[in-house]
């Protein structure tokens, strides 16, 4: 069984998602991480069609209208995952106007047990400014110097 949310991405039994709204009534907010455990026959539009599991341990039944907030969590952006963490953290480093040290840094910080730094991707990374000041000011995070 499968669902698909307004941006007709397809959702299966075992799929990471995120909830991209703030529901006071389910208790989810935006950002709120889950897993979908269960698929359920949808008898009418406000029946539950699927459970999710979601990382505080909750498991919560949602009607058709709330997949509509549901997304992938596969890979989230370093804006999307503060105020979370999570076991392990990549992160693709590439020349950017935008990449600053405060920027690696809330990403290095949302891994619990490892962070590592993925350089190469275009571009001469091992002289970029932010990245070496992370690597000399963090301790216990190996960065990773390979290229994808």
């Amino acid at each position: 069984m499968a669902a698909a949310t307004m941006q007709s991405v397809t959702l299966r039994v075992g799929d990471l998602v995120m909830f991209t709204e703030n529901n006071h009534e389910l208790g989810l907010r935006n950002g709120s991480l889950g897993k979908i455990v269960a698929a359920l026959e949808v008898r009418n539009a406000l029946s539950e069609c699927c459970i999710v599991e979601w990382d505080d341990g909750r498991r919560i039944p949602l009607i058709s209208s709330h997949v509509y907030a549901l997304t992938h969590a596969y890979g989230l952006t370093i804006h999307k995952a503060q105020g979370s963490q999570f076991n392990r953290v990549i992160i693709p480093i590439r020349q950017s106007r935008l990449l600053d040290q405060s920027l690696v840094y809330t990403a290095a910080t949302r891994g619990g047990k490892s962070s590592g730094l993925r350089r190469g991707y275009g571009g001469n990374h091992h002289s970029d400014p932010a990245v070496i000041q992370w690597e000399q000011e963090t301790r216990g995070i190996t960065p990773v110097a390979t290229t994808f």
